[in-house]
């Protein structure tokens, strides 16, 4: 699956003195009295399953809401809108992307006297990559806004600070052009809906056979390897595999039995978004 592009913004608070530092973040505790507040420049709050002390999801919204129990994190993940929801399904089935949680933290900065809050619709981290923070909205427009535009430019620059990234992004980016919008929703629910399925240990050892093997082969190859006289099972257990990471495909094209898949082998330890 091809990443997701990101928007060019460039904060105007940008303070190119100071360089970027994991170690910024830490858990709070106690120090001496007022040492902490001298030093903080951004507080995160961690939601547990997208928040109980102040709840994202609430019955005036108006937007699309869900709530799916996530295989690969065994975590509530909670969407609100069409876009999020899609962009949950991703992550769940990209290999790629080792961890990631909806609605994850509160982070609370002040920028010239003002305490200024942001609710991250969704983070995830990729195979030795740093965590990535999303913004989800419907188009370019929602930076016409100059109070929100200048909020999400001051976040920008408190994740660069921590060595983390963060990115807006629309409607297009996430359900794709026209033109592969079809074909990525087909695939992209396809195998989200295998996730649980059920394998057969010769099913497993088929696939474990496969990737190890390293090289890139074809749709009607895996499919036949896993299951040999059965089309149907077979495809059910290549989707399958994908959504368990085993292997990635190009998910904006239909999908046909030359698609080609190349293996993923397991993750190398990378950074981690559980605070």
């Amino acid at each position: 699956m091809p990443p997701i592009r990101s928007d060019i913004l460039h904060p105007d608070r940008r303070d190119a003195g100071e360089i970027v530092d994991p170690r910024r973040l830490r858990r709070e505790h106690t120090r001496w009295p007022g040492l902490d507040q001298a030093t903080r420049f951004a507080r995160i709050v961690v939601l547990d399953h997208g928040g109980r002390r102040r709840p994202v999801i609430h019955r005036g919204s108006r937007h699309l809401r869900s709530r799916v129990v996530s295989r690969k994190t065994d975590l509530l993940q909670i969407s609100e809108g069409k876009g999020l929801r899609f962009l949950i399904q991703r992550c769940e089935i990209d290999g790629n992307k080792v961890d990631y949680q909806a609605h994850p933290f509160r982070i609370d900065v002040v920028a010239d006297g003002e305490v200024l809050t942001w609710y991250p619709d969704i983070v995830w981290v990729e195979r030795g990559g740093r965590p990535h923070l999303v913004e989800v909205k419907t188009d370019i427009s929602a930076l016409d806004d100059p109070d929100y535009l200048r909020k999400i430019q001051i976040m920008l620059e408190v994740a660069r600070l921590i060595g983390w990234t963060l990115q807006v992004v629309y409607d297009e980016d996430i359900f794709g052009r026209r033109e592969i919008r079809d074909a990525r929703w087909a695939n992209v629910n396809a195998i989200y809906s295998r996730r649980y399925l059920l394998a057969s240990d010769y099913e497993k050892h088929a696939l474990s056979t496969l990737v190890a093997h390293g090289g890139e082969i074809e749709w009607k190859t895996a499919r036949e390897a896993v299951a040999p006289g059965d089309a149907a099972r077979g495809d059910a257990v290549v989707e399958w595999a994908i959504a368990r990471g085993r292997f990635t495909a190009d998910l904006d094209s239909r999908i046909t039995p030359r698609t080609v898949l190349t293996p993923l082998h397991a993750a190398a330890a990378t950074a981690t978004i559980r605070i």
